[in-house]
């Protein structure tokens, strides 16, 4: 049986479709590979924007992101485009705002084939990196149904984008989610491997200091001790008192100590309570526990009236 012209068109659409799929199949494989082949955020993005901007045939693309500073705000994060693509880097969309903003609100795919005359383009963009947006494409970053930004490619390169167009620039922004979202973990990991090696310095640095402010008082307790031990008995009424007193000094020291490194504990965990602090009480008890030292040196202390202390602020935690 003689096959007809319309079943030989037939197969050679078919065919033709076949071929057409293995080679996008094939394109999403070395595509999949090339984006999870680094873990460097600015890697992936450079990578996400030669690929879709090459695949689709477009003049230029972009990669919206949420902006961690200010919530529903999306914060261009990589460009592609003719000319200068700094002015366009970290520059911010409102809530909703642009095309971009309403695919990353709405979830939904954009073809804009005349962005200029669509009420939700955000012209004053254009304006300010000096391009020119005539059609444009977007559809959203999803990692696990949620949505982490926004792939937007413009300006189609012979034509408009068509419903080809937009379902391959879904493919592809799927690996592209994929990778970008990895990337954001291991940028956040260093981050916080950063702060917690910072915080460990700080955190040695504090206990050498509170081991030195120990260290100091119970120095002076165990000597006087180990003197009262011994040589009690033959020490005078006025050095067994002065002992003593010394021995109390130091151990009301290092009590206050400890309450202020409870009260730091329980000061990371409230909210803070601003408060003036009372000079006066405060330089009497100074005065109080250095009091031995004092009369052992014979200082005379000169302070101003009570009425004459700088009123001075105290940030507590309640």
């Amino acid at each position: 049986m003689m096959e007809t012209v319309e079943d030989i068109t037939a197969r050679k659409r078919a065919e033709a479709a076949l071929q057409r799929r293995n080679r996008d199949l094939a394109l999403f494989n070395q595509i999949g590979q090339t984006l999870t082949a680094t873990l460097d955020l600015r890697q992936v993005l450079k990578q996400v924007l030669v690929t879709v901007t090459e695949t689709l045939g477009a003049e230029g693309s972009t990669v919206w992101l949420w902006d961690e500073q200010r919530e529903g705000c999306l914060i261009c994060r990589a460009a592609s485009h003719p000319g200068p693509n700094e002015a366009l880097i970290n520059m911010r969309l409102e809530p909703g705002q642009g095309i971009a903003g309403w695919v990353a609100q709405t979830g939904q795919r954009a073809n804009v084939t005349n962005a200029p005359n669509d009420p939700r383009f955000a012209g004053a963009i254009d304006a300010k990196i000096g391009f020119r947006t005539l059609s444009l494409l977007a559809t959203p970053l999803r990692v696990r149904e949620t949505v982490i930004g926004v792939l937007e490619v413009v300006n189609k390169l012979g034509g408009e984008f068509d419903a080809n167009d937009g379902a391959l620039l879904e493919t592809l922004a799927t690996w592209a989610a994929i990778a970008i979202d990895n990337a954001l973990l291991v940028e956040t990991l260093r981050q916080r491997t950063v702060e917690l090696q910072e915080r460990n310095e700080e955190l040695d640095a504090f206990a050498h200091t509170v081991a030195h402010d120990l260290k100091n008082p119970l120095g002076i307790i165990l000597g006087y001790s180990e003197l009262l031990e011994h040589d009690f008995t033959s020490l005078p009424e006025g050095e067994q008192q002065r002992c003593l007193r010394s021995v109390l000094q130091c151990s009301l020291k290092i009590q206050d100590i400890v309450d202020e490194l409870l009260l730091l504990s329980e000061a990371r965990k409230a909210e803070a309570i601003h408060q003036p602090l009372d000079m006066a009480s405060i330089v009497a008890e100074a005065q109080r526990r250095l009091s031995h030292m004092t009369e052992e040196y014979h200082a005379d202390i000169i302070i101003p009236p009570a009425s004459a202390w700088p009123v001075l602020w105290d940030t507590l935690r309640g």
